[in-house]
C-alpha cells in the first residue's frame, strides 16, 4: 500500500477512531506502564502523523503553554531520564488533544466510548461490591480509576434521557447503573464530582424535572442507605482517610522549594521522602511513601512548579468557558474528571488523562482547517513520546545512576569504608527520614571504632522510629561497653513487646526484626 493510500485511510479513520483509541488505552491497563504506552503509540502515532488536516497548536495558547512548561521543567530536572518518561506521557496527551481539536466528527464516537467504558466499570464495581470480593475496578488495584469513567459518563447519561420514551428509559437505566457503580466504588472524589457536574449540567440544560429527581435520589440515599455504607464510603475506620490535606501540604512544601520548575516531572515520590510527615500506625512513623500527591494540581505544582498548575487550570477553564452549553455532555464529562482529579490520584492512569484531554479537544474543536499539517512538528512530538517510553523500558540508569551503581559495587567489596560512608550519607540527603540509612551509618562508624559518631547516628535513627529494635539493641550494646548500664537497660525494657506488634508490611517487619541471641546475651550481662 503506497503512502497516498495510507494518508487517505488516516484522514478517513471515521468518527469512532478516537473513541476506539480511548477503549484501547483503557484495555492496556489504563496506560500505567511504559510498555502499555508504547503499545498505544503503535496504534495512535501512525494516524496522528498521516493525518493531513491542520495542526495549529498556537491557536490554543493555554494548553500549548502548559505542555511547553512541562517540557521546560523536564529539561531542568535533576534526573532527566526519569522526567523524560513523564514528559513522553504528557507529549502524547498533547498530541491527542490537538488531534481531537482537528477532528470534530469524532465527538459522537467519543461520547459513545465514554458511556460504554463507564457502564462496564460500573457493572464490575457493583458486582465486586455484592460478591464481597475486594473492590478494585478494572484498572490496577485501585477503584478510583474505574470510578472516574463511571463518574464522567453519568452527566452525559442523564442528559441523554430525553426525547422519545425508549431514549428516556435507556438513558435512565444507564444513569442508574453508573450511579450505582460510583457508590459501589467507595470513591469520595468520584461521588462528589459526578453529583456536582450532573446537577450543574441539568440546570444549564433546563432539565428541572430530571434535576429534581437527582436531588430526591440523593436525599433518599442519604436517609435509607445503612450507616455502615456511609461509614465505609467516608472511610471513617481508616485513620489515613483524612490525611490527604497533610499530603497536599507536603506537595506545597516541595513546590515552595522550587516554585518555578518544581522537583522535576515524575519525581514527586523521591521529593516526598525529604518532606514526609510522621504517621504512627502502631509501630512505624515514616513507613509510608507515595509516587503522587493525590491531587493533580498539587502534583503539578510539586513536579513542575506553580505555573504548571496555573496553566493547567487555564487550559481546562478556557476550553470549557465558551462552549459549555453548546457541548454540554462533553463539558460535564471533562469537568467531572477535572474535579475528581483535583482531590484524587486518577491522573496516574494515562487512560484517565486521555479521557480529560480528548474531551477538552472535542470541546475546543471546530471545522477542520486547510492549513498545513506540520508534519515536522508532529514527527518531533511522536519521537519524543516513543523515545521516552522506550528508554524507560530499556532501563538505562543514566550517568548519575551508572556512577552510583559502580560506586556501590566497589563499596560492597568492603575495602573502602570512606566510600561506603559517602554513599550512605549521599542517599540520606534524598531520604532524610530513612532510619535504616542512619543505622547503617552507625554500624560502619562503630566498626571503625568511632563510638561517638555511631551513637549520634543511632539516636537519629531512634528519633525517627522509636520502635526500630535493631537500632535500639545496637545503642544498648554501645551503652553497655561504655559503662552506661542503666541507659542500656532502659533501652531494652520495650524489647519483649515485639511479638505483640503488627508486622503487616516489609517496613514494619524491618523495624521489628532483631537478633534475639544478641538480645538475650545482653540482657544476661545487664541484669546479672
Amino acid at each position: 500500500m503506497n503512502l497516498a493510500r495510507l494518508k487517505d485511510k488516516a484522514r478517513g479513520a471515521g468518527p469512532y477512531a478516537a473513541g476506539a483509541l480511548l477503549v484501547l488505552g483503557f484495555m492496556l491497563g489504563g496506560l500505567r506502564s511504559p510498555a502499555a504506552w508504547l503499545a498505544f503509540c503503535a496504534a495512535f502515532l501512525p494516524l496522528f502523523l498521516l493525518d493531513g488536516r491542520s495542526f495549529l497548536p498556537e491557536e490554543r495558547p493555554a494548553p500549548l503553554l502548559f505542555f511547553f512548561w512541562l517540557a521546560a521543567a523536564a529539561a531542568f530536572s535533576p534526573e532527566p531520564r526519569v522526567s523524560a518518561v513523564s514528559l513522553a506521557g504528557y507529549a502524547l496527551l498533547g498530541a491527542f488533544y490537538f488531534s481531537a481539536v482537528s477532528r470534530p466528527e469524532g465527538e459522537a464516537g467519543w461520547l459513545a466510548a465514554v458511556k460504554l467504558l463507564g457502564a462496564v466499570c460500573a457493572g464490575v464495581l457493583i458486582a465486586q461490591r455484592f460478591s464481597g470480593s475486594p473492590i478494585f475496578g478494572l484498572i490496577g488495584a485501585n477503584p478510583n480509576y474505574s470510578a472516574a469513567f463511571a463518574a464522567a459518563a453519568l452527566p452525559a447519561a442523564l442528559l441523554s434521557a430525553d426525547g422519545a420514551s425508549r431514549q428516556r428509559v435507556s438513558g435512565a437505566a444507564l444513569a442508574l447503573l453508573l450511579a450505582g457503580g460510583v457508590l459501589a466504588s467507595g470513591s469520595r472524589g468520584a461521588l462528589a464530582a459526578s453529583f456536582l457536574c450532573s446537577a450543574a449540567a441539568l440546570a444549564l440544560a433546563g432539565r428541572r424535572r430530571t434535576l429534581a429527581a437527582l436531588g430526591l435520589a440523593a436525599l433518599f440515599s442519604a436517609v435509607f442507605l445503612p450507616d455502615s455504607f456511609w461509614a465505609g464510603l467516608l472511610k471513617l475506620s481508616d485513620p489515613r482517610a483524612f490525611e490527604r490535606p497533610r499530603l497536599w501540604g507536603a506537595a506545597l512544601e516541595i513546590a515552595g522549594g522550587s516554585p518555578l520548575l518544581g522537583a522535576g516531572p515524575g519525581l514527586f515520590g523521591k521529593a516526598f521522602e525529604a518532606v514526609k510527615f510522621p504517621f504512627f500506625d502502631g509501630i512505624s512513623r515514616f513507613g509510608h511513601a507515595t509516587p503522587h500527591a493525590h491531587g493533580e494540581l498539587f502534583n503539578l505544582a510539586a513536579e513542575a512548579g506553580f505555573p504548571a498548575a496555573v496553566f493547567f487550570v487555564a487550559a481546562v477553564w478556557l476550553s470549557l468557558a465558551g462552549r459549555i452549553k453548546e457541548k454540554l455532555p462533553l463539558a460535564a464529562c471533562a469537568a467531572s474528571v477535572f474535579l475528581q482529579g483535583c482531590v484524587d490520584i486518577v491522573f496516574y492512569s494515562g487512560a484517565v488523562g486521555l479521557l480529560l484531554w480528548g474531551s477538552l479537544g472535542f470541546i475546543s474543536g471546530g471545522a477542520a482547517g486547510s492549513a498545513a499539517p506540520r508534519r515536522g512538528l508532529k514527527l518531533a512530538l511522536s519521537l519524543l513520546a516513543a523515545a521516552g517510553f522506550a528508554s524507560a523500558l530499556a532501563g538505562a540508569p543514566g550517568a548519575r545512576g551508572s556512577f552510583l551503581a559502580a560506586a556501590s559495587k566497589e563499596a560492597a567489596r568492603g575495602n573502602n569504608p570512606a566510600l561506603t560512608l559517602a554513599l550512605i550519607r549521599s542517599r540520606a540527603l534524598d531520604a532524610p527520614k530513612d532510619p535504616f540509612l542512619a543505622e547503617r551509618e552507625a554500624w560502619l562508624l562503630s566498626a571503625l571504632g568511632l563510638k561517638g559518631p555511631a551513637e549520634t547516628a543511632l539516636k537519629r535513627a531512634l528519633q525517627l522510629e522509636p520502635y526500630y529494635f535493631e537500632a535500639r539493641l545496637e545503642l544498648a550494646e554501645l551503652y553497655s561497653v561504655t559503662g552506661r548500664k542503666a541507659q542500656a537497660r532502659a533501652l531494652l525494657e520495650a524489647m519483649p513487646e515485639v511479638p505483640s506488634l503488627a508486622r503487616g508490611t516489609p517496613y514494619q517487619y524491618s523495624l521489628a526484626a532483631f537478633d534475639r541471641r544478641r538480645y538475650e546475651r545482653l540482657r544476661k550481662t545487664l541484669w546479672k
